[in-house]
């Protein structure tokens, strides 16, 4: 029973990322974290979500922008040590709660129709990149200030989607990699990665079908739902 479960979340994690372009580890973790415990969880989330990212770029690759997403590896790279300044000197619960107060009024505010845009500048790239980059490295989140940037810079569904999954590639497979190294990749890990390829890929169709049937406007309310829901997260992860 405990697997069926188990597979269920990551079937809706996976939906979810295929369909709007992130989402696998903001639902999945805190599910599988109480189901299989983090030295298990964390690395089947990470390859699934490895997976999941490659399986949304063979259909997105041509929406990609190239220079954008380069930009925000290039400048999320520079915030990393920022990231672990902020762990070594800040309460990281206040880190952790500015950034999801951050998400969720941008969720609320884009709901409410109150009219926020940015241009392509790129300062606003390095500030997005730089941010996420931070935040990725205090607190394994880095895609909430990408995805308000990309939101903010009305980029079409197809770019939002491809662009997003070039820049979390290095930073998942690195992370992989890094599990690998400490020994978390054991034999219940790869067990249970091995039985979800089948869902998870089932769940990649779902979502990209989803996808396609979603016009712009619902699409970016799903985007700022799911968006308001990493944010309460954040806040709720950093108060309990």
């Amino acid at each position: 029973m405990e697997t069926f479960f188990v597979l269920l979340v990551l079937f809706v994690a996976v939906g979810v990322h295929a369909g709007l372009g992130f989402g696998t580890a903001l639902i999945a973790m805190p599910f599988l974290t109480v189901m299989l415990g983090l030295p298990v969880a964390a690395p089947v989330v990470a390859i699934v979500m490895t997976l999941t990212i490659l399986a949304t770029l063979a259909g997105e690759w041509r929406h990609i922008d190239l220079r954008a997403a380069a930009t925000l590896i290039g400048f999320s790279i520079l915030g990393m040590p920022l990231g672990a300044l902020l762990v070594r000197e800040v309460d990281p619960t206040i880190g952790q709660a500015g950034l999801g107060l951050i998400l969720f009024c941008f969720s609320v505010f884009r709901l409410a129709n109150v009219p926020l845009s940015v241009s392509e500048h790129i300062g606003w790239r390095a500030l997005a990149g730089v941010s996420g980059g931070c935040f990725g490295a205090a607190y394994n989140t880095n895609a909430p200030p990408v995805v308000i940037y990309g939101s903010l810079a009305n980029w079409p569904p197809d770019q939002f989607r491809g662009t997003l999954q070039g820049f979390f590639l290095p930073s998942s497979v690195l992370i992989c990699a890094t599990h690998a190294g400490f020994g978390l990749w054991t034999w219940e890990v790869v067990v249970l990665v091995a039985m979800a390829i089948p869902v998870v890929l089932l769940a990649i169709w779902f979502g990209r079908i989803a996808a396609r049937h979603l016009s712009r406007g619902s699409f970016e309310r799903a985007v700022y739902v799911l968006s308001g829901v990493m944010g309460a997260g954040l806040m709720g992860r950093a108060v309990f």
